[in-house]
């Protein structure tokens, strides 16, 4: 047992004093980042993906930013290959809070201001598309949203000024950043950027389960029916509910609470 554990503690010093290999500083996004903590476990897990199995000891810089929240964080992170309990080689990721660069706060910042700008997108009805209930339930009508949300002009000014912010520094500043779209009928749905960089087009990919109508009740993504309690503000939005739903092939029965607006919907299961 003893020899094992010498064996183990020369072999990661040897790795570490003839192996140690330094790379160029790494620049990602971490859009759902809102703490420094959350960026720090980004930043291991981003090395620990690249270098899991390798068989030398290296060490980086990894800078990251969240535009949503305006942040940014610095860390420097050291993989190395160690000897567990029975022998066998394993990545050990270690990440240290490393300084900031100033700059770098301040284009997460000024990126985070443009933000504003996006927090929600208003879709006319010229666009073709007037409920979210269409995006829910039609993945079709989502890839084709992508051609309308490419030529709004607030979305192209601010994903542009984003993009100029950073100067090609990240590879794709805006990936994962989740946008709100509302509709004429009131109802809104979250698309999450899936690509933006410069010269190329604005790809977006539907966020499950975010649809809701204009009093804020789950609208069914494709394949899943309408049970629970709902809340209305009225009547008619109930009656609208139920038509749009029976529109998709949605069938329902409708329990009265006797509390005001609220409802309990039960699925009407096929014959």
């Amino acid at each position: 047992m003893k020899k094992e554990l010498l064996n183990s503690v020369l072999f990661t010093l040897f790795m570490l004093f003839i192996n140690l290999e330094a790379h160029a500083d790494n620049y990602i996004t971490c859009s759902n980042c809102s703490s420094i903590g959350a960026m720090q476990s980004k930043a291991k897990s981003y090395i620990f993906d690249r270098t899991n199995g390798d068989s030398m000891s290296s060490t980086y810089t990894v800078h990251l930013v969240s535009i949503p929240n305006g942040i940014a964080g610095s860390f420097r992170v050291t993989s190395r290959p160690e000897l567990n309990r029975f022998g066998e080689i394993e990545t050990t990721v270690t990440a240290r809070r490393s300084s900031t660069p100033q700059r770098l706060i301040d284009q997460a910042k000024r990126a985070q201001s443009y933000m504003y700008l996006a927090k929600k997108t208003r879709v006319p009805a010229s666009s073709g598309y007037h409920s979210a209930w269409e995006m829910a339930r039609n993945s079709s009508s989502r890839d084709r949203f992508d051609d309308w949300a490419a030529q709004n002009d607030s979305l192209k000014y601010w994903s542009t000024q984003i993009i100029s912010i950073f100067g090609g520094l990240f590879y794709d500043p805006l990936a994962g950043i989740e946008l709100l779209f509302e509709f004429e009928d009131g109802s809104q749905l979250v698309m999450k950027a899936a690509t933006l960089r410069s010269g190329t087009k604005l790809r977006l990919s539907y966020t499950r389960h975010s649809a809701i109508d204009s009093d804020g009740n789950r609208i069914p993504d494709a394949g899943t029916s309408i049970e629970g309690t709902y809340q209305f503000s009225s009547q008619y939005k109930l009656e609208q509910y139920i038509q749009k739903a029976a529109e998709y092939g949605i069938r329902v029965r409708v329990i009265y609470s006797g509390v005001r607006g609220r409802v309990t919907i039960v699925p009407i299961n096929r014959t």
